[in-house]
């Protein structure tokens, strides 16, 4: 493969201005000379001319051909780099020997300036205890593994010997450390099946080299405290240091160099990738094999407000997932063998601060048995600095105008006990709560707090109508911003993660149902009570006939059925049960069918052994009903059937309400274990409507739960009563789970703010960046009934300027409803309308916002090196982990996955004899041509 490279001393873009504005010069002058010669031959000389002088000026670029030969398959190393906030801090209060040696990494001191020799038994030792302790817990080559542990303390002694340890203290760390490993390992041990003694052994022996290893690092920081005294450029580049960024550092011991720098080298064995983690799919930043044969000049600057160190790696990785699992073929390498090596492997450049999406310590698992290793390179310091920061903010969602926002501060107090530690919440410039408290010393504190939101949403409200130009503006939630400060104290480490967001969806109305049965059944009990306990809702139940009329009586109070239409269209949904014929007048069924098709409500229908609901086959509501009953059952008590199972259908397996667990694997074997009903109706559902719980009897299959779309509204009906039984042994894992994601499918949530023709609504009004927001609308036509359009385009601003034109498409499972979904979002403040013909006068008027940002401090919550999740990271996928002054190993480490191999050599062309002679040949063409034409 070859690629042409411009490595001149000049521009590219420079050298090809001044090249082809000298050659058009040169030809434009000859060409006066030449434009009054007959000859057609004349023409060619003004061109002769300046292709030879563009050629000559492009010499300035240094045009360069690279060719890169590869032997074999190459194994494809995938470089990932962290470019999150936390990578742009410094690390002052890093070990002062650490700081030295990557200073020396980084070339601001002479090679053999810092002594490493108790680095590197550290290093030494620390590699001897993993190796041993992952012996022990494979039971797989203990005595190779005591044996080689034996080795490294002794090469670990030797070094320390170096670095000036004692005589007295070499011979104790050569009787407790070098010689019982050794000892051990020429016993005949144990049978494989029994290693206790051994593994007790082998604890002492791994304590004692962690402590040992703790003496190594306190003679490095000795001599380097002893040479930055000593030395000024010692001193002068630990200075240095201290203002050097975690990733500049990165950058520079990855790219520095150009041709000798680190990824380069890589390049040469390779199938190297570098990428940035940025976002969910992360970006590619250099590829050697796609024509990017030149290395970038820097890494992307540290901007990510978050860190997800498994999503983009899981996505960029997918077409690995087949990869057949195998095991490590040693215990003394935590990198498979060359022979069994992977075809992939990840680099990872990291401080390991993951704090968006899923665990990654799940995702090292499932790499390790594909064999695609994660290497792992920590930057940062281990050590914390004194700073106060705002971990988290639990806060509700949505909160209920009438009620308080209730919630928890986690304050990360990195300082001394009984500083003074002053909070604060405020809405916009006003302070709505606020607490002093002292530091504990705990790391930890969680600070609950409370504050009424009543004056905040009617204040937010107005200055909403203000702003819209929509008339007759009915607003049912409004979002309120907050911010979280904490008072710094004098010399505080970092100062932005003193601040943090958080935003409440503040709302008018709860929602409300009302529930009706002729009796108190335990399924209609259940229902009420799940309900009364979730602050978002308010139950109106009425579970049996007062028993002095019974009748039940009519009003707008708890407890009565509602007085007239405008209170029961004040509900949102409605569940209706085995209620006595004669309990509701025929203009109260008339309310109800209006409720469904034109407010858009949902009814949920229980049958029973009673057969009630049978009495409704010729009343107002009998549209309603997605089902029809078999003639005999009709006004007589009605006959069902004991099901084996019930199992959701196909279709109803996609749908929120019956998916149980995270994976519909789990969620279909949950089904299968869940305890039928006694009793199940029989029913015939009506064609349009759809079945949704299947109920398995004998060789057959009757619906046991159907659903159909009436005006703008949805109806359920359910041919049991008795899903209380899903409780047994599991209490309402599964139950409530069910219940509170059905209710809101049927009852769709409430909108925003809506007028005669819109109503908007965005679901959450905070969305972290990165994010796609679902936008939800609802269009009237001027009868108030809901569009028949099948799409509706609106459109979406950010800070003012438009930025995307949406589509919404019908929703099929909520009538009149319209849906979309944005991009990734951007920080920024948006607003989105419906501006199509079909919302008429509403169009592009009725307006929702809503905010893209960080919800917390996030990235600057932790300022140390998370060590633990690379080490996690790298022993999980059986790869290795190392710290930044470390990363000169690479390459050893790396090379038992090498496979394949590629050269690289470089043709200078403007050096070349290729070059000169096609120069040549230009002037020589045109002197020949000038002679012939007589102009010589």
């Amino acid at each position: 493969m070859t690629h042409l490279r411009l490595a001149g001393d000049w521009a590219p873009i420079t050298g090809f201005v001044f090249a082809f504005s000298l050659a058009a010069l040169a030809w434009w002058l000859y060409r006066r000379e030449t434009r009054l010669i007959p000859s057609k031959k004349a023409a060619l000389l003004p061109w002769l001319r300046a292709t030879a002088i563009l050629l000559l000026g492009l010499m300035l670029t240094g045009p360069v051909l690279h060719h890169r030969h590869t032997t074999g398959t190459l194994t494809k190393l995938l470089c990932w780099v962290d470019t999150s906030l936390s990578m742009g801090i410094t690390d002052p209060e890093m070990d002062l020997s650490r700081k030295l040696v990557i200073a020396e990494q980084l070339g601001w001191l002479p090679r053999g300036t810092v002594p490493q020799f108790s680095a590197q038994a550290e290093d030494i030792l620390g590699r001897a205890i993993t190796a041993l302790n992952r012996a022990i817990q494979e039971n797989n080559g203990v005595q190779a593994a005591l044996e080689l542990f034996a080795a490294n303390t002794q090469t670990a002694l030797e070094y320390l010997k170096k670095a000036g340890l004692p005589e007295s203290s070499a011979g104790q760390m050569e009787r407790e450390l070098c010689i019982p490993p050794r000892e051990l390992a020429k016993q005949p041990l144990a049978a494989q099946s029994d290693i206790r003694p051994i593994k007790q052994i082998v604890v002492r022996f791994t304590e004692t080299a962690e402590r040992w290893r703790r003496e190594s690092r306190r003679i490095s920081q000795e001599n380097a405290e002893r040479l930055a005294k000593q030395d000024a450029g010692a001193a002068a580049a630990v200075q240095r240091f201290d203002s050097t960024t975690r990733l500049e550092r990165l950058s520079s011991l990855l790219l520095g160099g150009a041709k000798d720098s680190l990824l380069a080298g890589l390049s040469a064995k390779f199938d190297l990738q570098l990428l940035s983690i940025s976002g969910k799919d992360g970006q590619l930043l250099w590829n050697a094999l796609d024509g990017l044969p030149q290395l970038p000049g820097n890494l992307p600057a540290a901007s990510a407000e978050t860190t997800n160190l498994a999503t983009p790696l899981a996505n960029h990785l997918g077409a690995h997932k087949g990869a057949p699992p195998k095991k490590a073929q040693t215990a003394e390498s935590s990198a498979p063998s060359q022979k069994s090596g992977p075809k992939t492997a990840v680099l990872l450049f990291s401080d390991g601060q993951h704090n968006s999406g899923a665990s990654p310590a799940e995702l090292s698992k499932l790499l390790g048995d594909r064999q695609i290793p994660v290497f792992t390179v920590g930057f940062g310091q281990t050590t914390a600095p004194g700073d106060l920061a705002i971990v988290s903010v639990e806060a509700p969602e949505s909160v209920f105008i009438e009620d308080r926002v209730r919630g928890t501060i986690t304050i990360k107090e990195d300082t001394r006990p009984g500083y003074p530690l002053a909070i604060r919440i405020l809405s916009g410039e006003q302070v709505v709560w606020e607490q002093t408290l002292s530091t504990l010393g705990q790391h930890l504190q969680k600070v609950p707090f409370d504050f009424q939101i009543k004056p905040l949403m009617e204040a937010s409200s107005e200055v909403l109508r203000k702003t819209n130009a929509a008339a007759n503006l009915e607003i049912s939630a409004v979002p309120l911003p907050f911010s979280v400060q904490v008072a710094p104290f004098p010399g505080e480490r970092e100062l932005r993660n003193n601040t943090a967001k958080f935003q409440v969806r503040a709302t008018n109305r709860r929602r409300k149902m009302l529930i009706l049965d002729g009796r108190p059944r335990w399924e209609t009990r259940y229902l009420r009570n799940l309900f009364e306990r979730d602050p978002q809702w308010e139950i109106n139940a009425l579970l049996g006939a007062q028993e002095s009329t019974n009748a039940w009586s009519r009003g707008e109070t708890k407890g009565s059925f509602p007085v007239d239409e405008r209170t029961l269209q004040s509900y949102d949904l409605i569940v209706f049960g085995e209620v006595p014929r004669e309990l509701v007048k025929d203009e109260e069924l008339r309310w109800i069918s209006n409720f469904v098709s034109e407010r858009g409500g949902g009814l949920y229908l229980i049958d029973g052994r009673r057969g009630t609901l049978r009495q409704y086959a010729d009343s107002p509501i009998s549209a309603l009903f997605p089902v029809r009953f078999p003639a005999r059952d009709v006004y007589t008590e009605h006959p069902g059937f004991a099901p084996g199972h019930i199992l959701p259908t196909n279709r109803a397996a996609t749908l929120a309400p019956f998916t149980l667990a995270s994976s519909s694997e789990k969620a279909a074997a949950i089904w299968e274990q869940l305890p039928p009903p006694k009793w199940v109706a029989r029913n015939i559902a009506l064609p349009g409507t759809e079945t949704l719980l299947e109920a398995f009897h004998e060789q057959d299959t009757h619906p046991a739960m159907v659903s159909r779309l009436f005006g703008a509204g949805r109806v359920v009906y359910a041919a049991f009563d008795e899903s209380w039984r899903w409780r047994l042994d599991v209490a309402g894992l599964h139950l409530d789970r069910f219940w509170n994601q059905l209710i809101p499918w049927i009852a769709e949530p409430p909108f925003a703010i809506q007028d005669e023709r819109v109503s908007l609504d965005v679901g959450p009004f905070l969305y972290s960046p990165g994010d796609v927001a679902e936008i939800r609308a609802r269009v009237r036509e001027p009868n108030g009934h809901p569009s028949s359009e099948s799409k509706l385009k609106g459109t979406l601003w950010r800070d003012g300027s438009q930025v995307a034109t949406l589509i919404l498409e019908n929703d099929d499972t909520h009538h009149g409803v319209f849906r979309c979904r944005t991009a990734p979002l951007q920080p920024g403040h948006y607003e989105f309308a419906i501006t199509s013909s079909a919302a008429g006068d509403s169009a592009g008027r009725v307006r929702l916002g809503f905010e893209v940002g960080t919800r917390d401090t996030g990235e600057l919550a932790d300022l140390t090196l998370n060590e633990d999740l690379l080490i996690q990271l790298a022993g999980e996928s059986q790869g290795q982990y190392l710290r930044e002054e470390q990363i000169h190993r690479l390459s050893e480490i790396l090379s038992p996955i090498q496979e394949g191999q590629a050269e690289e050599t470089e043709t200078v062309l403007w050096q070349s004899y290729g070059w000169l002679g096609l120069v040549v040949l230009l002037l020589g063409t045109e002197w020949a041509l000038r002679k012939r034409l007589g102009l010589i």
